[in-house]
């Protein structure tokens, strides 16, 4: 999936208009047409209803541009971060990345990055939050991005992006159509989690106990080390999860899964960039 063709969707939406948007973007408006099709054809979905001169979201264009609007902060957050560092670098950085930043959310990263510092090579590590930590501290990572907080003080860092676990179903469940759920349903269903040392499940279980559950009573049919073999289970039916909203964007278009809400219980929480302290003032080499 090509980063401006998410960028000219987003004009479009911003527009209602194939010509506006081709005016603003200083493209053809066969272009614009070109882009939109490509999202389509790659998401398998409609993402505008064409209205005579205008256009207006589908209900996926709306659910994707959500989506679009999460990523392009996130550049902006990484241009205007990387616009402190030195002017020009080169050599080699190597990340470690828990899985749901490392899967969904560094391939576009990356790519913005190397477009600002050809000359740097990235390497990139991706397991779960414990072990990237490790690696942090054993200094094998020079940068480690989480999803869970770190209270160290040899570990500096920073919140970087928002992100949301929510409940999956699969399609043809009985929670799968509500809107909302208790908190007693959820637990009265077999659950596929993620391995030990995970960042999601430390957040989960930690916000699982806050409302009174006791952990030892949970109904874990599964366990597995990746979320995107957490979201493949769930699919298959072997039971249902929380996982990052990050991983599970295409599934819900699709109609695979569903994420009905989980009444009074948010599980709301930060993705984190971490680095060494005594690494602070560091050039990449």
């Amino acid at each position: 999936m090509n980063l401006n063709h998410l960028k000219t969707f987003l004009t479009v939406a911003e527009t209602g208009s194939i010509s506006g948007a081709a005016e603003i973007l200083h493209l053809s408006q066969p272009a614009v047409s070109k882009h939109i099709r490509s999202l389509e054809a790659h998401f398998e979905v409609q993402l505008f209803e064409r209205l005579g001169r205008t256009v207006e979201l589908t209900a996926a264009g709306e659910v994707l541009a959500g989506y679009a609007r999460q990523v392009q902060q996130i550049l902006d957050r990484a241009h205007q971060d990387l616009a402190e560092m030195a002017e020009t670098l080169q050599g080699r950085l190597t990340v470690g990345t828990s899985t749901v930043p490392g899967q969904y959310l560094m391939p576009y990263i990356i790519k913005y990055f190397r477009e600002i510092y050809p000359e740097v090579k990235v390497r990139l590590h991706v397991g779960d939050t414990s072990h990237v930590l490790q690696q942090l501290t054993a200094g094998e990572i020079e940068v480690a991005l989480v999803g869970a907080p770190v209270n160290d003080p040899k570990i500096a860092g920073f919140e970087f992006a928002k992100d949301e676990l929510v409940l999956i179903v699969p399609a043809g469940h009985p929670l799968a159509e509500r809107p909302a759920v208790s908190l007693t349903e959820v637990l009265g269903e077999p659950l596929v989690w993620r391995d030990r040392g995970s960042g999601t499940r430390k957040v989960i279980e930690e916000r699982l106990q806050a409302a009174g559950v006791d952990l030892d009573r949970l109904d874990i049919a599964l366990e597995l080390g990746t979320t995107e073999a957490v979201v493949n289970a769930v699919e298959a039916g072997l039971g249902i999860s929380f996982v990052s909203r990050w991983a599970i964007r295409k599934h819900l278009l699709l109609g695979t899964l569903s994420s009905p809400r989980v009444r009074d219980l948010s599980f709301h929480r930060g993705l984190y960039l971490y680095y060494l302290r005594s690494r602070k003032q560091r050039r990449v080499g």
